[in-house]
């Protein structure tokens, strides 16, 4: 079982890999894509993005009946350490 400090560690990692795919930029992307880049298997992904949805920092959704999962970066969101957008 992981630390809180090393899940906090895995929710940083992956911002930054959602930040890095997406230029910095609001951009829809494919969850797992943000995952590999950030070198997480899919239970970690699945459990990063729960935690950020729910704090608003991502938002998950089924665009166009889709299956796979797609998440959208609001705003530069690496940054959102101290409660506030950047």
């Amino acid at each position: 079982m992981m630390s809180a400090e090393d899940v906090k560690k895995k929710r940083f990692i992956f911002l930054k890999a959602l930040y890095d795919l997406s230029n910095g930029s609001r951009k829809a992307l494919i969850m797992e894509e943000v995952g590999n880049k950030a070198q997480f298997d899919s239970q970690l992904v699945h459990d990063v993005v729960d935690y950020l949805t729910k704090n608003d920092l991502v938002r998950k959704y089924h665009p166009g009946g889709k299956l796979r999962e797609l998440i959208e970066s609001e705003e530069i969101i690496v940054l959102r350490n101290n409660g506030t957008k950047k």
